[in-house]
């Protein structure tokens, strides 16, 4: 996760914790992850 963190999509992780909290950056660059994957292309 700390590369994660490094790239600016997510928060500071703190422990082990199981969740995270994204960034705006991070919420974009999912979205378009998943449109890109899992979205049907017409």
């Amino acid at each position: 996760m700390e590369i994660d963190e490094e790239k600016g999509l997510i928060q500071n992780p703190v422990g082990k914790a199981k969740s995270v909290v994204f960034t705006d950056k991070g919420r974009e660059e999912s979205e378009r992850l998943f449109q890109q994957l899992f979205a049907k292309h017409s």
